[in-house]
């Protein structure tokens, strides 16, 4: 699962600018090492434990009806946009119109 600051941000969960920078550090650290630029120190592994940990009380705290529900009406509100989206007519290729 991943659990971004934007996505957080997109639902309407605010989080503290010290967790955001967490959040972002984390995400750099996983990248580079899933992509094997880099192997994990102890010390890594703490940080990642320790702001995992941090955003888990953060999640605690907030009401979740209220976050699904919020999340849900967000969510149906892209859709919606995105089928309004996908049925406006775009120009053609000018090479689909020639006749050769």
């Amino acid at each position: 699962m991943n659990i971004s600051y934007r996505l957080l941000e997109r639902y309407g969960i605010e989080i503290e600018q010290d967790l955001e920078t967490k959040l972002r550090n984390f995400r750099l650290m996983r990248n580079s090492i899933t992509h094997g630029r880099n192997e994990p120190t102890r010390e890594d592994v703490v940080t990642a434990v320790d702001t995992v940990e941090e955003l888990e009380k953060k999640l605690n705290t907030i009401d979740k009806e209220e976050a699904k529900s919020r999340a849900k009406a967000i969510t149906a509100e892209e859709r919606k946009r995105r089928e309004e989206y996908s049925r406006v007519e775009r120009p053609r290729d000018r090479s689909e119109n020639s006749t050769s």
